[in-house]
């Protein structure tokens, strides 16, 4: 049974080529456990020695307001969050010279807010993406036999289930339709192309979080092989793949199993069997990656494989974007009240807002890293202080093309494009030209 379901949340990937060494589920868990119990608990404790201040301030969260208790640090850290946002948000991914796979990229940290700049126009990047607009010179999805399909590869997808998964983190109904070679389809026909595309021992990480999103978690179907799927198969056959040399360094593969966990929870059905055995597996990554935290706040940047701090600023943002994402998408309420957690947010906010001075991160491959670094920033807000970011007064202001027909016309210029640069999608790619990511209006 087909059905959508609310989540606050954006989506996801920047693609990382496996390696080898990999670990099996009961390996992992070893692992975990080892580094979990040599752990030694430290107090917390100011650094003047003196009891914080207690403040009382009344912050409007998500269907109800609600009076928080708040110190001046936390007011503080609240601000630069939002400034973070709000100075990221007006900047769009360009189409005009980046990929698809930028394009989805430019989608997870604000959801159906997010625009991409085509031919000057700003348009609402979800219209575009299922419009099938083209992304420099490729487009994602084409018609074969009447059914939908969608190209995996360099630019394209990074991963099978990557266009599917973007749009169930960006909350996108699955009556929303989809317009390939002048047929009109939905997300639900794009649901149905990953159903038939699970296979046993290959990487499920993005179908299981978009199947998990909009399918009934006790849902069953049927392969293009005949063969019999459910959740807790999915579950199953990702459980015991590798974390370490995974995408991202795992990341991805810890987010889909809490992505089907919470699914789960969601649903309000009994976590048990595999969904038990993936939330289990997940606190204990839990603890693992917070024993992996540098001192400064950041995150390894080996991912799972230890504690590691090679310096790199790009490689620092890299990391602990990707792991603050999926810790914060996973973790409760009362586990974020960690001063853990505050100095990765700190940390990476820093980062964030020190990236145009240094002038790092302005390739193509860098929408991955970013998007990702919003995106953990923006479901933190929304954990710690619901939907009240400064970013979504620009919302409004936007003279975005919002109407998918208006979004359809738009499009033609790019068959003009194409046709001058000479490529054609049957032609063999050529490189990205190394311009910035964002583009600012």
């Amino acid at each position: 049974m087909l059905r959508h379901v609310l989540i606050s949340g954006f989506c996801l990937v920047f693609l990382l080529a496996p390696t080898p060494g990999a670990f099996s589920f009961e390996e992992n868990k070893s692992v975990v456990a080892d580094a979990v119990n040599e752990e030694t608990k430290e107090e917390s404790k100011g650094k003047t020695g003196q009891s914080t201040p207690i403040v009382k301030v009344k912050v409007i969260l998500p269907g109800s307001e609600a009076e928080q208790v708040m110190t001046p640090e936390m007011i503080a850290r609240r601000g630069k969050v939002e400034r973070c946002l709000s100075s990221y948000y007006p900047a769009h991914v360009n189409a005009d010279i980046l990929r698809p796979w930028s394009i989805m990229h430019g989608l997870i940290a604000f959801g159906q807010d997010t625009l991409v700049l085509s031919d000057k126009k700003r348009i609402d990047a979800v219209d575009y993406l299922c419009a099938n607009g083209v992304g420099n010179d490729r487009r994602i999805l084409y018609v074969k036999n009447g059914k939908l399909q969608a190209r995996k590869g360099d630019g394209y997808q990074g991963h099978h289930g990557q266009l599917l998964a973007m749009l169930a983190q960006s909350d996108v109904p699955i009556d929303h339709p989809i317009h390939v070679d002048g047929k009109t389809f939905t997300v639900a026909d794009l649901v149905e192309l990953e159903q038939k595309s699970c296979r046993s021992r290959t990487e499920l990480t993005f179908q299981l979080i978009g199947l998990s999103h909009y399918l009934d978690s006790d849902a069953r179907w049927k392969n293009s092989l005949g063969q019999n799927w459910n959740i807790p198969r999915m579950i199953s056959e990702e459980i015991v793949q590798p974390i370490n040399g995974a995408a991202c360094g795992g990341t991805h593969r810890l987010m889909g199993l809490s992505y089907a966990v919470q699914q789960r929870k969601n649903d309000d059905k009994p976590v048990e069997g595999q969904w038990r055995r993936a939330d289990n597996f997940i606190k204990q990554y839990h603890k693992y990656a917070m024993k992996m935290q540098n001192s400064d706040g950041s995150f390894s940047t080996d991912w799972f494989e230890g504690r590691s701090d090679s310096g790199k600023k790009s490689k620092k943002l890299n990391t602990t974007g990707h792991i603050l994402e999926w810790l914060v998408y996973s973790m409760t309420s009362e586990q974020l009240n960690d001063p853990k957690i505050d100095s990765a947010v700190d940390y990476l906010v820093d980062a964030m807002l020190d990236v145009p001075k240094n002038k790092y991160g302005v390739g193509p491959k860098d929408v991955g890293p970013k998007g990702h670094a919003l995106r953990s920033l923006r479901l933190y807000e929304i954990a710690m202080y619901g939907e009240s970011s400064d970013y979504q007064r620009q919302v409004s202001d936007e003279n975005a093309i919002r109407d998918f027909n208006i979004a359809q016309q738009a499009l033609a210029h790019q068959e003009e494009y194409l046709e001058r640069i000479g490529k054609r999608q049957k032609s063999e790619p050529g490189q990205l030209r190394p311009r910035g990511i964002f583009r600012r209006r």
